[in-house]
């Protein structure tokens, strides 16, 4: 066995002895002033290291602290308290490390971790607390946005906004929270709706995609009443699957939806049938990694009084790889467990799948984008046999070049963010305010790949891959029509566009991977980015004005865009965004 050195901390030592006699633990999370955390893969279980903070009287005595946790429904409960010397020994770091390891990957009882942690530490068992009135479930980072349950109400917050301002439409009484059965019935309606909500299944339909704004609820509002009354099916299933007054009417008119690896919440003030809601529209982007195990810990959280069909439970409460295998291979049609191995997507990315919602494996984005389209699974193969594994240094130019650029991108001014990102790249490249931009030769400087491929369907323009394991991909779709355009205009505004994806939209660097086109223009916060970005870093629009400030002719602006390798329409759309208000992105 090693001798360990007197200078060896308990979380070194445990990690060198697990090494040593062979056991897998999890990686440990450093949670400041010394903290060292554990957890298991499904999340509900987790070890936490607390050291001594204070120089001790009496070190021979003194105890650092190690405690096994609960983390299941709504909060986390303490199960047992070890209390061992300041400086770990061998021996006991191996016994240590049995224990986290029956913790975590054998899901010992409590009483088990007990017997087995007794024999060699001093053991306290918490007392159990009263649950909380108050449980609170953030969505959102920093309280962006969060429900909050009481014994007998709930709310709903964005910001310090309450978004459960009511008053009654006769005779004025007025309320700031909705009873629990609303509740309810919202979260049977999340656990029927997982797919939609956790892994982005069901994207907006056609008639909604065309809607330019983020928000969906604006976008619905809009659609549905341009809609012929006979081709409104459609947008009604779309939202029964997103909207939560599709699980009561009397719920506030909130949207959620899952657009790339975000979850965007939207509302306005439209009345129900019985309330007035004193709220202001607005919308509210979050991490799904963020949002997914919060919604799963609400909906859990009520299954005592909800009452769901077990297959939806199961979702639910057991977020295993079972769950992610399904959940991956629902997206597109002829996708099989063996298919997903066979692309090397295993047990673990499964797990972090059905877990988050999101997963560092192409395959993931790449099915997800895939629905709607006729691509086949000969064409998912094609993609992924270009990429290369990642050398380490393949993303190091595009995270030099993208560092503080991302503090700029504002959720209700995505053409705005758009167009300010495509600047501040043009200056990092040293390119003046107007003139040509080589987007091809930039691109392959950056150590991003470029190909061509030939997909079945010639909606899709490209494909864009930014994960972690591989090197960052563009590939071009021939058969587009795009691709086909002589002036080379197509290629390069999408060479452009995907540039910003890799750049701006692979979510704290961890991935990114997606067919460009078809179903995909769902995820409007980050396509209406791009467009904008690819079309700004191209033809600036400081290129249009003359000397004196007003708008060249149409016959110079022609002219100009076929100097730039610009198509004239995309030209057109992007003077036209200069002059519209602000409000018809929202």
């Amino acid at each position: 066995m090693t001798d360990l050195d007197p200078k060896v901390t308990w979380p070194a030592a445990v990690t060198l002895f697990a090494e040593e006699v062979g056991k897998a633990l999890p990686e440990p999370t450093q949670r400041g002033m010394g903290i060292v955390e554990w957890r298991n893969v499904s999340g509900n279980r987790f070890v936490a290291f607390r050291p001594v903070f204070k120089a001790p009287a009496n070190r021979e005595t003194a105890r650092s602290r190690w405690t096994l946790w609960h983390d299941a429904g709504d909060q986390a409960r303490p199960a047992l308290v070890l209390h061992l010397p300041l400086r770990p020994s061998a021996e006991m770091a191996t016994r240590l490390v049995t224990i986290l390891d029956g913790w975590l990957a054998h899901d010992w009882t409590d009483q088990e971790a007990q017997q087995h942690a007794a024999a060699f530490a001093d053991v306290d068992v918490p007392t159990p607390t009263p649950k909380p009135v108050v449980n609170k479930y953030e969505l959102c980072e920093q309280g962006g946005f969060q429900i909050t349950v009481e014994a007998d109400k709930w709310f709903i917050l964005s910001g310090r906004k309450q978004l459960t301002l009511w008053k009654t439409k006769g005779d004025d009484i007025r309320g700031d929270s909705l009873p629990l059965d609303q509740l309810d019935r919202l979260c049977g309606w999340l656990a029927k709706n997982w797919d939609a909500v956790a892994y982005g299944k069901h994207p907006r339909p056609k008639s909604l995609r065309d809607r330019r704004g983020v928000s969906a609820c604006l976008a619905y509002k809009y659609a549905f009443s341009e809609a012929n009354p006979d081709a409104r099916g459609d947008l009604e299933a779309w939202w029964q699957r997103h909207a939560f007054r599709a699980a009561d009417p009397e719920l506030p008119n909130i949207f959620l939806e899952r657009q790339g690896d975000e979850v965007v919440f939207s509302w306005d003030d439209s009345p129900s049938e019985e309330k007035l809601f004193l709220i202001f529209p607005g919308m509210q982007s979050t991490d799904a990694r963020f949002a997914i195990p919060a919604l799963r810990q609400l909906v859990a959280s009520r299954f005592g009084s909800v009452k769901v069909e077990p297959k939806f439970k199961k979702r639910m409460t057991e977020p295993d790889s079972e769950e992610g295998f399904r959940a991956a291979r629902s997206t597109i049609e002829n996708v099989t467990d063996q298919w997903l191995v066979d692309r090397h997507f295993g047990s673990e990315d499964a797990r972090d799948l059905a877990r988050t919602g999101t997963a560092l494996h192409p395959v993931v984005g790449l099915l997800r984008s895939a629905q709607g389209s006729t691509l086949s699974l000969d064409d998912l193969v094609a993609v992924l046999d270009r990429l290369q594994p990642n050398t380490g240094s393949r993303f190091q130019t595009l995270r030099t070049l993208a560092k503080g650029m991302d503090a700029h991108i504002d959720l209700r001014e995505p053409w705005e963010s758009g167009y300010h990102l495509a600047r501040q790249v043009r200056a990092e490249f040293g390119q003046q305010e107007t003139g040509y931009f080589d987007i091809e030769d930039i691109v392959k400087s950056m150590g991003i790949e470029v190909c061509d491929v030939s997909l079945t369907d010639p909606r899709i323009l490209a494909v864009c891959v930014g994960s972690p394991q591989y090197g960052p991909l563009i590939a071009i779709n021939v058969a587009s029509p795009d691709a086909e355009d002589p002036s080379a205009s197509g290629r390069r505004i999408t060479l452009a566009h995907e540039l910003c994806h890799l750049l701006f939209d692979r979510k704290r660097m961890r991935g990114f991977a997606r067919f460009e086109g078809g179903a995909a223009e769902s995820d409007r916060l980050i396509e209406m980015r791009a467009n904008a970005f690819a079309v700004e870093l191209l033809a600036p629009i400081e290129s249009f004005k003359n000397p004196d400030g007003t708008w060249m002719s149409e016959e110079a602006a022609e002219t100009l865009s076929a100097s730039l390798q610009v198509s004239k329409v995309a030209i057109s759309r992007h003077l036209r965004n200069h002059t519209r208000p602000a409000y018809e992105y929202i």
